[in-house]
């Protein structure tokens, strides 16, 4: 059966503090190496046809401190895995980008699956640009186990996918910075 483990990256400041920071290149805070360090203790020995890494400064901080204790065949870096284009809203936290545009905060809060942030990209776009990534990575690993360390949007939208759940079930699960998780592919 395909699946799929899901690394996201240990903690930045700005996750610390609940900025929106998908594009600012944030290296790992303490606690976010403390939270590589316990995934790399609980994944020690997990064993991976492939490995796919996106190439932020946070989520490869993440990957090298991990790293050894997986066994694997095929490394891969990309620019696919990625954070969302959030725009105008880079750098705030959402109380900032609320005050600050109320009536872009109402619409995002009335319909965040058709919410496009503004001067940035749209949750729809977004949601299929990791669906079609994700969907080709099962076909090229089909019937293997293959890891991707990557960011929360991504990682949820991946597995929103791979389930067979719509984009609306989205943030039916979390993933906490550092976390990880297993999924199979739907048949």
């Amino acid at each position: 059966m395909t699946g799929f483990l899901f690394v996201r990256h240990g903690e930045t400041d700005a996750n610390k503090n609940g900025m929106l920071a998908a594009k600012k290149d944030e290296p790992l805070n303490e606690t976010g190496k403390s939270q590589a360090q316990a995934a790399a203790k609980a994944l020690r020995g997990q064993k991976l046809g492939a490995v796919y890494c996106g190439n932020a400064l946070r989520v490869r901080q993440t990957f090298e401190i991990i790293r050894d204790s997986m066994i694997f065949d095929d490394l891969f870096f990309t620019d696919e895995i990625r954070e969302m284009d959030l725009g105008d809203w880079e750098g705030k936290d959402f109380k900032q980008a609320a005050a600050e545009n109320p009536a872009q905060w109402a619409a995002y809060m009335k319909d965040w699956p058709g919410f496009s942030f503004p001067n940035g990209e749209s949750l729809r776009d977004y949601f299929a640009f990791c669906g079609a990534f994700i969907t080709n990575l099962a076909k090229k690993h089909e019937g293997g186990k293959t890891a991707v360390f990557g960011h929360k949007g991504f990682i949820l939208a991946c597995a929103c996918v791979l389930e067979g759940r719509p984009m609306e079930k989205l943030f039916d699960r979390d993933i906490k910075t550092g976390a990880y998780f297993f999924v199979k592919c739907a048949e």
